[in-house]
């Protein structure tokens, strides 16, 4: 089931992320992104009007990336259910698998193509080791104290491990359960205020922000009250607050939490809003790039923008201009080449578990 406002909502999140790092963290973090993407750690001058809304971004009160961010997990909470009455605990899990990796794998492989051009470019060591890109390449290294290679894909550990948490109170969830709901917020805040390894306690208070999501998918079932909804996104709040107050984030504590709270009160604008809103074109062609686009944008595009002003003389509004029009093409041919094709072999998952519970052939358009 497609929700109109949350699928547009997917766009306007990447495009969010896009700008936070192309406007500010790629000049205020020009020594990281040269260690990372194997390009020199200097800049061109910073433009007036860049140093204004790098600033801007700066701000205690808003930061775009964490808003966007913030969107992308309640859209999640919100629509991943759904999959859940279509699907067995396994084949929502293997569906979630070839809608997270081949993709993944793919932008993966060129931003690794785009390290390693830049590193011949510019005559300097590749960034990373053997080691970085296999436990990177296979989403692992938060298990392996390994660092994030492409700066982006952190969420996409907290996203699998929503999946399993998915697919392990799928009963429940099927049935509009909140007792389910509130018992695993409550074991992610308690795995936060112990001392236990930082492993298992990095993701609590993303994991508990998702839930919230999943209490908009209750209500738009009809499983819950629009009172029972409002009490516990008030109660997940809270334990998200304590989560990230008292979890390995805690020093980013309330400067990038506060931008969770602004995602949350537009989300639940617009789903207040929701028979109202309509298709927009641009809006859906950016929500179905949103994944690809999110994946590859900061590492090829911080290499763009380098080589086009360090390397060919550009301003930055002409080499901002020409990366995001190569970015989005980028984008484009990978949603079209390996994303909508895993995206239907997931649904073919689906149509097969339904031909059983109903003894109907398979659709050949599943396939």
């Amino acid at each position: 089931m497609r929700v109109v406002f949350a699928n547009q909502l997917r766009g306007i999140a990447a495009l969010c992320v896009v700008v936070a790092h192309y406007l500010g963290v790629f000049w205020n973090s020009s020594d990281f992104i040269g260690q990372i993407a194997s390009t020199p750690a200097q800049n061109p001058p910073t433009p007036a009007f860049v140093t204004a809304l790098s600033h801007y971004f700066d701000l205690v009160w808003f930061n775009p990336g964490a808003f966007g961010v913030a969107l992308f997990f309640l859209i999640s909470g919100l629509v991943l259910p759904f999959s859940l009455t279509h699907h067995t605990s396994l084949t929502f899990l293997a569906a979630r698998a070839l809608r997270i990796y081949p993709t993944y794998l793919a932008g993966f492989a060129l931003q690794l193509c785009v390290i390693a051009a830049n590193a011949h470019f510019w005559g300097l060591p590749f960034a990373h080791s053997n080691k970085e890109i296999l436990a990177n390449a296979f989403l692992v290294e938060d298990l392996l104290y390994l660092p994030v290679l492409d700066t982006v894909n952190w969420t996409l550990l907290t996203e699998l491990k929503f999946y399993v948490i998915m697919a392990l109170i799928a009963p429940f969830i099927r049935l509009g359960s909140l007792a389910a709901l509130c018992l695993v917020a409550l074991a992610l805040t308690v795995t936060t205020i112990l001392p236990l390894s930082p492993i298992i306690k990095a993701n609590a208070a993303f994991l508990v922000f998702m839930l919230i999501g999943v209490l908009f998918h209750y209500r738009l079932r009809g499983l819950i009250s629009i009172k029972a909804m409002i009490a516990g996104i008030g109660a997940f709040s809270l334990m998200f607050v304590i989560c990230w107050k008292y979890g390995v984030y805690a020093n980013l504590f309330p400067a990038i939490t506060i931008n969770y709270f602004y995602a949350l009160i537009v989300f639940s604008a617009l789903f207040a809003m929701r028979d109202s809103i309509r298709n927009v074109a641009i809006l859906d062609r950016l929500a179905d790039i949103s994944y690809p686009l999110y994946l590859i944008h900061a590492l090829i595009g911080y290499s763009l923008l380098k080589l086009l002003m360090l390397a060919c003389g550009f301003g930055f509004p002409l080499a901002l201009a020409l990366t995001l029009a190569i970015v989005l093409g980028l984008a484009a041919g990978l949603h079209k080449a390996i994303e909508k094709p895993t995206i239907a072999a997931g649904r073919y998952l689906s149509s097969r578990k339904k031909a059983r519970e109903t003894n109907e052939p398979v659709p050949r358009s599943a396939g």
